[in-house]
């Protein structure tokens, strides 16, 4: 399958880069370094969004990542902002973009990253804003 190769490469690239990855955009770069091995092909990224976040910032950025996400649904839940119906689809938006088990576009340069990044910033201005702590 065509998915999974993309996935292996970011993996490869994972691998050789564990803690900090290679850098935000680089895996065009990187991936010609394990082009020659079989089954892998390269692209502009991984199309998994957290393969990407691997191959790209490393174990690091990654818990960064999932911390972010982590925290700010941890705080919507305890809040009961999921009380409010136009609250809850942001978040179900929200989840829908971050579901690991299918192919995504770029987390940092396409126009599926730019809705997921409005739509969590929507989140986190729910989340955060004075106006909801009542």
């Amino acid at each position: 399958n065509m998915w999974f190769a993309h996935y292996k490469a970011g993996l490869l690239i994972f691998k050789d880069n564990f803690f900090f990855g290679t850098g935000i955009k680089s895996f065009r770069d990187e991936c010609i370094k394990v082009m020659e091995l079989e089954g892998v092909v390269c692209t502009t990224h991984p199309h998994n969004i957290y393969i990407e976040l691997l191959s790209d910032t490393g174990i690091i950025g990654f818990i960064i990542f999932l911390y972010c996400i982590y925290k700010t649904i941890k705080i919507f839940i305890k809040r009961k902002f999921y009380n409010n119906f136009a609250n809850s689809i942001v978040l179900a938006m929200n989840l829908s973009f971050i579901f690991p088990f299918k192919p995504h576009g770029s987390l940092f340069t396409t126009n599926n990253a730019f809705l997921f990044w409005y739509i969590f910033s929507i989140l986190i201005w729910i989340v955060f804003s004075k106006k909801n702590e009542a």
